[in-house]
Parts: C-alpha cells; sequence; structure tokens
C-alpha cells in the first residue's frame, strides 16, 4: 500500500490552512483547560470568542485551593459572572458567545434559562446567540475560544458542566459536581492551546461563523504588544505550523467541507510504526475499512484505539453502542498479526469505575498530533461543524512534542511517570509492547488504574444498526434520504387506487406545497405566529368552541408544514395547563395520522416525484422495526413534523407503531412547551413565591421525565 509522503498537511485537501504559532501547548482534562482559560481571559482587553456545542453560566472554572486564591483576589470563579466581571471593568472589551440551538429533548438537560436565551442577565456588551444555521440533524459542534485574536483553545471542551475532572481521575472527588450539586464520573478530555497566526486564524473562522449565524458581520480584533499566553503553562512547541481541519455540512450555497475526513484517511495511510487514538465514538465504515487494511498488512503500523467501555452522549447509548460493536469486531477479525489493542481506562480498586473518554485526539509515530471536535462518526465527517488542530513535526524538538502527548495520556492512564512511558517505549521499540508491560505492571503493583480491554462483542441490536443511520448520518438527511429511511423499494399497495384518481392526488400534492411555500415565502409565517394565532382564536370561539377550532388547526398544520411547535404553545396560551396538555397530545396525533394517511395514499413515488429522484439508501430494515424509528426521529431535530408524517404513511411501519412512536418521542416537546408556557406566564404576571415554587417544580418533574423517557428510547 502506498504512504504519504511529507508534508501529510495539505492545505486545500486535508486542512484548510497551516499557520504559524509562537507556541503550543497541550492542555490535558478540564481542571488544565478551565483554569488557563480563567487565567487568560483576565487578560482579554478587545474581544472574546466562545463557539461551543453547549455553554453553562454557572459552571465553577476554579476548584478547590485554585477557587480560593481566586476569591481571596476578588475574582469569580465561575463563568457568567467571570464575563460578566470583565464586561463591566474592560471598557473596549467585546465577548460574543455562539451556542448551538440545540433540540428541546437537549435543552431540558441543559442549563434552564439558555432554553428561552435569558442567558444569565449578561452585561450589554455580552452577545449570545444560539446558532440554528446547519441542516436538518446537524449540530455545530466546534469548542473554540480566542482571546483578542492573540491566544486560542480548540478542541473537545466546552465550558458547560460535567466536563471538569484532574489528571488523577479519583472516583470520588469530592470537586467533579455540577451547578446543581449532582456528582458524576470521572471524564478525560484535551484542549491545544496556540497563539500567533494561529489564534488570528481561529479568530477568523469564528467571526465567519458569527456573521452567518446573526447576519452581522464582526472585525477580529488584536491587542498588540500584549501577551495574554497563561503563565503557568510551558509551550510544547515553539515556531511551529499548525493546521486547521474542518467539516462543514452542504448547506444554503455553501459546499460541504471534508477537511476533517481527509485528514484521518491520510494519516493513517501515512503511518509507518503506530496510530495512536482517543475518541469519544468509534462508528464510521469508513475510517474502519481504512484501518483494517493497515491491519492486514505484514509491516503496518501498531493500532491503539482508547475508548468509553460503554458510549455516554446525546446520540444514544443501545443505538451507537450496537454501531461501534460492529466496527471493533471488524478490527479484531484483521487484526491477523497481533497488533491492535483496543482498551478502555479505568480507575478505583472494588469496584473499578470507568473514566469517560471525551476526547477527540491522535498521534501518529513521532510525527503528527491532532487534537479537535471531530469524532470517529460520520456525523464528524460530514454532518456538524468540527475543528481539529494538527502539528506535523519536522525537526527532533518537534517529534518529542508529538511523542509527548501520547506518553503522559499512556502515563495518566496506567498511574505512572511519563518518563517511564518513554523509556519502556525506547527500549521495547513498540508502543504495543509498552502498554502490555505497563498493564502486567499494574496489575503486580495493584495500582488502581489502568487501560482495560475492549473485547469483541456479541451482536446484541443488529436492527439497531441501521436505526443508527438516523443518528449517525453521512451527510445531511434530506426528504428524500428520510423516504429511503423508512419506506421500501417495492410498489405502494395503494397504486391502483393512485391511478384513478392521479388528479386528484396532483391537486392535494399542489395545495400542500403551496400551503407550505406561503408559509416559507410570504407574510403568513410572521402574521400565524404564536402570539397573533393566540388571539386570533380568543376572538373566534369561546368555552368549549375553542377545542375544536385548536384540533381543527392541528389538522390542518399537519398537512401543511405548518410548525407543530407553535400550536402548542398557543393551546398552552389559550387553556389552563391539564386542557392544553390533552388537547396539545390529541391534536398532534390528529395531525400526524392526516399526514400519515395522505402519505399512505400518495404512496412512495408519488412522494419522490414531489421530493426529488435524489434518493440515496439508508436502510430497509427501519421499516421492520418502526416504533423506535419514530421515536427517535421525533426527539431529535432531524425532520419536519409534516414530512416525517407523509414518509411514514407511505411506508409499511404499521400504523400502531407510528402512532405510538409519535406519542413517546414528542413527548418531551409537548411536556415542555405547555409547563414552561404555563409557568412562565404565571411567573411573569405574578412573580410571587407559589409562582416561583411552581416553576421550579416544573422544571424538576419535566428533567426527571425526559431523562427517563430517553433512557427508554435509547
Amino acid at each position: 500500500m502506498p504512504k504519504t509522503s511529507f508534508p501529510i498537511l495539505q492545505p486545500k485537501r486535508n486542512c484548510q490552512q497551516t499557520v504559524h504559532a509562537d507556541r503550543a501547548a497541550v492542555l490535558l482534562n478540564g481542571e488544565a483547560y478551565f483554569a488557563a482559560f480563567h487565567q487568560t481571559v483576565l487578560k482579554a482587553r478587545k474581544q472574546v470568542f466562545i463557539l461551543g456545542w453547549d455553554i453553562h453560566s454557572k459552571v465553577e472554572l476554579l476548584r478547590g485551593d485554585a477557587a480560593d486564591r481566586a476569591r481571596a483576589k476578588g475574582l469569580p470563579t465561575r463563568l457568567g459572572p467571570l464575563l460578566d466581571h470583565m464586561a463591566r471593568n474592560t471598557p473596549d472589551l467585546d465577548i460574543r458567545i455562539l451556542i448551538w440551538n440545540f433540540s428541546m429533548l437537549l435543552g431540558l438537560e441543559r442549563e434552564p434559562r439558555l432554553l428561552f436565551n435569558l442567558g444569565w442577565a449578561p452585561h450589554p456588551r455580552i452577545h449570545f446567540h444560539l446558532d440554528d444555521e446547519h441542516p436538518l440533524g446537524a449540530s455545530h459542534h466546534q469548542k473554540i475560544v480566542v482571546i483578542d485574536g492573540q491566544t486560542a483553545f480548540c478542541g473537545g471542551i466546552d465550558l458547560t458542566h460535567y466536563r471538569w475532572d484532574t489528571s488523577e481521575h479519583v472516583p470520588d472527588d469530592p470537586r467533579r459536581t455540577t451547578p446543581a450539586g449532582d456528582r458524576y464520573a470521572p471524564f478525560h478530555d484535551a484542549m491545544m492551546l496556540v497563539d500567533g497566526q494561529a489564534a488570528t486564524a481561529l479568530a477568523e473562522l469564528c467571526a465567519t461563523r458569527w456573521e452567518r449565524a446573526t447576519r452581522e458581520k464582526v472585525a477580529v480584533q488584536t491587542n498588540a504588544g500584549s501577551d495574554i499566553w497563561p503563565e503557568p503553562i510551558q509551550p510544547w512547541f515553539e515556531g511551529v505550523d499548525v493546521a486547521i481541519a474542518r467539516t462543514e455540512p452542504e448547506y444554503k450555497s455553501r459546499q460541504e467541507i471534508r477537511e476533517v475526513e481527509a485528514l484521518f484517511l491520510d494519516v493513517f495511510q501515512a503511518a509507518r510504526r503506530c496510530i495512536f487514538i482517543e475518541n469519544q465514538y468509534f462508528t464510521s465504515p469508513v475510517l474502519c475499512r481504512v484501518l483494517e487494511e493497515r491491519l492486514q498488512e505484514e509491516q503496518g503500523p501498531e493500532v491503539v484505539i482508547i475508548l468509553p467501555k460503554t458510549i455516554q452522549g446525546w446520540l444514544g447509548n443501545k443505538v451507537m453502542e450496537a454501531k461501534r460493536g460492529r466496527i471493533l469486531n471488524r478490527l479484531i477479525a484483521a487484526d491477523k498479526h497481533g497488533r491492535l489493542r483496543l482498551r478502555h481506562p479505568w480507575v478505583g480498586d472494588q469496584p473499578k469505575q470507568g473514566v469517560m473518554v471525551h476526547a477527540k485526539l491522535m498521534v501518529v509515530d513521532d510525527r503528527l498530533l491532532r487534537v479537535g471536535s471531530s469524532n470517529l462518526c460520520n456525523r464528524s465527517l460530514g454532518l456538524d461543524t468540527e475543528c481539529d488542530l494538527a502539528i506535523e513535526a519536522h525537526t527532533t524538538r518537534q517529534e518529542a512534542g508529538v511523542r509527548r502527548l501520547r506518553n503522559e495520556l499512556l502515563a495518566e492512564h496506567c498511574g505512572v511517570s511519563p518518563d517511564r512511558v518513554d523509556a519502556l517505549t525506547a527500549k521495547t521499540g513498540s508502543v504495543v509492547r509498552a502498554l502490555d508491560e505497563l498493564s502486567a505492571l499494574a496489575d503486580q503493583k495493584k495500582i488502581p488504574r489502568g487501560l482495560g480491554p475492549l473485547e469483541a462483542q456479541e451482536e446484541q441490536f443488529p436492527e439497531l444498526v441501521s436505526e443508527s443511520e438516523i443518528l449517525d448520518p453521512e451527510r445531511p438527511l434530506e426528504m428524500d434520504r428520510l423516504m429511503d429511511v423508512f419506506v421500501p423499494d417495492d410498489q405502494s399497495p395503494q397504486d391502483g387506487w393512485l391511478r384513478a384518481n392521479w388528479l386528484r392526488l396532483v391537486l392535494g400534492a399542489v395545495a400542500i406545497a403551496g400551503l407550505a411555500a406561503a408559509w416559507r415565502f410570504t407574510p403568513l409565517s410572521d402574521f400565524l405566529n404564536r402570539e397573533a394565532l393566540a388571539g386570533l382564536m380568543r376572538g373566534a370561539a369561546s368555552g368549549w368552541g375553542v377545542y375544536p377550532l385548536l384540533l381543527l388547526a392541528f389538522l390542518i398544520g399537519g398537512l401543511s408544514m405548518f410548525p407543530v411547535t407553535v400550536l402548542i404553545g398557543a393551546t398552552a396560551i389559550l387553556l389552563e395547563p391539564l386542557p392544553a396538555l390533552l388537547t396539545a397530545f390529541a391534536g398532534s396525533q390528529i395531525g400526524a395520522a392526516a399526514g400519515y394517511g395522505a402519505g399512505m395514499r400518495l404512496g412512495r413515488k408519488r412522494i419522490q416525484r414531489i421530493a426529488g429522484n435524489r434518493l440515496n439508501r439508508v436502510s430497509k430494515h427501519l421499516a421492520r422495526h418502526g416504533l423506535v424509528s419514530v421515536a427517535v426521529i421525533r426527539t431529535l431535530p432531524i425532520a419536519p413534523f409534516t414530512i416525517v408524517n407523509l414518509v411514514a404513511g407511505a411506508s409499511h411501519i404499521r400504523f400502531f407503531d407510528y402512532v405510538l412512536g409519535t406519542l413517546l418521542g414528542m413527548a418531551p416537546g409537548i411536556l415542555a412547551v405547555t409547563f414552561f408556557t404555563d409557568r412562565l406566564l404565571a411567573f411573569l404576571n405574578h412573580p410571587d413565591l407559589v409562582n416561583i415554587l411552581a416553576m421550579v417544580g416544573a422544571v424538576v418533574f419535566l428533567t426527571l421525565a425526559t431523562r427517563w423517557l430517553k433512557r427508554r428510547l435509547t
């Protein structure tokens, strides 16, 4: 197999550009990153960009003795108060925060006030925006912070809860708690710190994202002559070129960018001795195929992959774990020469506690390191926005910096010093043999941490592998791709009826398309907003008369692409909570059933003609497991309500499964909109103790109910 020659990093092929950094370092785990961020942002004078998948204004950046020292100086330790402090005390400072506009289900797991875009009542020069400029089902997954265009952080850690931990990963560390006081398991992650032109380039990326999301152009500002590098951090590299590799999906007029995927493939091909990977997910067949080929070579590289023992995250447990199991089994079968090690980190004595691996990093030979936001999954290669930084070594000193990352990671996981790892690797001439010896040493000395094997897995949920194509698609999900998810190839049984009623069907399809176009391209969407709809219906009916009008609205909305969330919100405004809840459930089922019936009558081919002829196969098996499919697609931000209704109706999904899946999948959103709307209105009208307690109770109930439902679904 041909190997990639120097250089691996090639702008316009596997990275956007390579830019000079005066200094660069890798920060392992949340304690190091949060402390470095805290110190650096205190030096900000002109501009702060924060891009993230999540954020929490109350997250404690410093804990223990570090927090005590900061408070003694009068410095805030929580994120929101710290940013507010800097804005109030630095007249020229502009702070811009851009966070993914998440789905309703995820919203209940995040800071509640972010759901209403209230933030923490920030200073006027703190600009906060939820970014929904992405295709259906995608997310903004980049985690970037740039300060004064001079110093930047990029990697896998968001400034949010459940991220802080030390490199020791002490099982019962009392400092590892959320702002709500909940304890969580050990958490492992990494960020890269760069300055100079590399930081400026990341600031330009942030400014571009901000302009796309807000239509507001922002110039990158720098504070010339100042040095804001965090003092405790010693550079790993000096005077080094850093590559920026991105994933951006095709959206509107923008072409897709797949630099992340290209860099993975080129690095795998270039490896000579060892590919060392840490990642949260591994579900990409494309990347698996290349590693299979390298493992089958007689003189190919060693492959060490460190993953969490079990998958945790918003993409679901059993679904993605089933797909990961198939990928790992393929690698194990391809390992004819014994060069593969699949491991998971653990800490503690009895019982051993798994460490959540959230890092997205790679070390190849002593030649290249990579730290970023991208996972080894389809989404990161073509659907979600991602950003990775990579450094390719061209000098002996740079090779030592690359090697240092692998040494420090193995030292952290195995409870020894980085020097010990380096010496053992040099002695054996093999990362795999060094890892085997370190594991044996940990057993002999009874070190309460180590790397356990990930064994071959029995395929317990074969049907969920195809379900994962909804959660982990290779490209943005369009209506025609959703068609293939749900609808088999064979001809609709209603074809005879369709031929006899073709003109009626065409007129019906045109009417639906016309209503959808009117909603999308005319002032109708402005007029029929939540408040206008509520006022109109109040005038149109009173007493029991409002119920049939509401149900009729859901029926029409289910056929016309009208946002169902608007209807649920209007129902919550018009009615008391319990009647509103029941009406919203009934109305959404009526709208869903109407769309299902329309799709059943139209049939697969007719909907194809409406949607276009760009069909791509995702899975035929989903029609056999309709309840889970519908529940998942209703829960996650995959496709509009009407589209799912039509596509499901044209499929072979049983109507009972469809109705029950719709009920389960929409329950979190209906509960959230109804109860939150009612309690928020009550609180705003009468902010007394009773309403405050009721609001708190609604939040607690919905959070617990949503988590239970999410576990049931995934």
